[in-house]
């Protein structure tokens, strides 16, 4: 069955044709307000703080194995507070 534009209704509830294919646009605004507070924490962070990786992780994708899930191995990185210059 082609999805059309425009509302319909699915077990008794109206959606439109893009909710349907794509569930997580109708998401709640307490999940809107807590990506928008992680991706603040995370600016926060990479601006303060500057991060690398230890010089033995530097091949890390081509140690990691994909089977039914992917196994990854540790990464390490070096955190150090960044200049106020």
């Amino acid at each position: 069955m082609p999805i059309r534009a425009g509302s319909q209704k699915l077990f008794g509830k109206d959606v439109s044709a893009q909710s349907v294919l794509n569930p997580c646009l109708e998401v709640s605004d307490a999940y809107r307000l807590a990506y928008a507070e992680i991706r603040l924490l995370m600016a926060n962070l990479l601006f303060h703080f500057d991060i690398e990786l230890v010089p033995e992780d530097h091949g890390w994708i081509d140690r990691c194995r994909v089977f039914l899930g992917w196994e990854k191995p540790v990464l390490r990185a070096i955190v150090k507070e960044r200049s106020a210059s």
